[in-house]
Parts: C-alpha cells; sequence; structure tokens
C-alpha cells in the first residue's frame, strides 16, 4: 500500500524510513516534489511492491530518498533499476553496517527493547537539534516506543546485516548523499571514506544535523 501526497509539483519523490520508523518520520521534509510513501513499510517486499504499484499507475520514472535503513533499500532499487530511477538520495547512509554491531543492538533489544529504543531515538539527534527532538517526542515517540516489537525490529536488522551500498554500480547512477556533520550513529570518518571511494558523487553536509538531519 502507497500514501500519495499531491504537493502540486512536476515530479515525484518515493521516501523509504530508517530502522524503527514508518512514513510519518517524513512529515517535516519540505522537498519540491509530489510524495509518495509506503505504508507499510518492509525492505524486504518493498521492491515487488512498488513494481507493481508503478505499473498500475503507469510511473516511468520516478525519484528516490531513503534514509538510514531505507536508504540501503532505495540504492539497492536504483541499481536494480536504473531506467525508473531519475535521483537517487541518500541520508545517512554508510557502505555496510557491522555483525559485531547489529548483534549487540540485538542483545540490548531482548534485555529491554523500550529502554534501547529510548535510547537510539535520542541518539538520532544532535545536542544542536533540540527543537527537532521536542517535536519527534511529542508527534512519534510514545507511539514508535508501543509500536516497534522484537520481531519487527530484528527483522530490520538482518536486513541492514544482509546488505551494503554497491559502490561499482552507484557510479553510473545520479547520487546525492546527505549526512549531518555531528550524527552519533553514522560517524563523520565512515563518510570520508565513502566519499573516497565516490570521489564524483555529491555529497552534502549539515553543519548541525544528526543522524536524522532532515
Amino acid at each position: 500500500m502507497f500514501k500519495i501526497t499531491n504537493n502540486r509539483r512536476d515530479g515525484s519523490l518515493i521516501l523509504l524510513p530508517g530502522w524503527a520508523t514508518d512514513h510519518r518520520i517524513f512529515e517535516k521534509l519540505d522537498l519540491p516534489y509530489n510524495y509518495i510513501l509506503p505504508v507499510p513499510f518492509s525492505p524486504n517486499t518493498f521492491e515487488t511492491e512498488f513494481l507493481e504499484f508503478a505499473e498500475q499507475n503507469n510511473i516511468k520514472k520516478i525519484s528516490v530518498f531513503g534514509w538510514s535503513l531505507g536508504g540501503y533499500c532505495a540504492a539497492d532499487f536504483a541499481v536494480k533499476h536504473p531506467e525508473m530511477v531519475e535521483e537517487l538520495i541518500l541520508v545517512s547512509v554508510k557502505k555496510k553496517y557491522d555483525k559485531e554491531g547489529i548483534d549487540t543492538v540485538k542483545r540490548h533489544i531482548k534485555d529491554s527493547r523500550k529502554a534501547y529504543l529510548y535510547k537510539f531515538y535520542y541518539e538520532c539527534f544532535s545536542k544542536d537539534e533540540t527543537e527537532k527532538l521536542k517535536w519527534f517526542k511529542g508527534a512519534l515517540m510514545k507511539e514508535y516506543l508501543d509500536k516497534f516489537d522484537a520481531e519487527k525490529l530484528f527483522e530490520g536488522l538482518d536486513y541492514l546485516l544482509n546488505t551494503q551500498l554497491d559502490i561499482n554500480k552507484l557510479k553510473n547512477l545520479k547520487v546525492k548523499f546527505i549526512y549531518g556533520m555531528k550524527d552519533r550513529i553514522v560517524p563523520l570518518n565512515e563518510i570520508i571514506a565513502l566519499k573516497k571511494e565516490l570521489p564524483d558523487g555529491e555529497f552534502v553536509f549539515i553543519d548541525e544535523g544528526g543522524h536524522l538531519p532532515f
């Protein structure tokens, strides 16, 4: 199922959310596109579902915006279907997550799911983003803490464990990378390493931004 927001723009943008979030994470985003949002979103079924949706709605070209986990799904779709992708925008992604880190997150979730999610959501914001954090806490945090059970969270973590950016194929696409300079989840040194592998890529840095810079 996909939700369409008509902003009276010429182009359309599909928005793919990150781990432990859903389409509502993009409520404050203001970009010059009509929006298409998967509701609900699963990285394991997105490709099949969107191709069916695109055929039904005669969508030939689209821009794709993926944040964090959604960025890997967006990149995977783009390298498999480059003829459909007008522009690829990847926010707060690194080349790959390591098994040790994923296993550590799983242990924390088993110990106390809500406590870990609470910590994770806070870490998505830099210390300079107090107003953004205030909005998130008021609009989404409580429901997110209740909504995402361990099974759903592990599904996303397993996806992250088994995917990575295909650097060679991304070199052939129009890609824009966006990062917060104060991201505590994807540190700057990993972004610099990625930039060295994609010297012709467009990299945008937001000075006060955290993991959720938009």
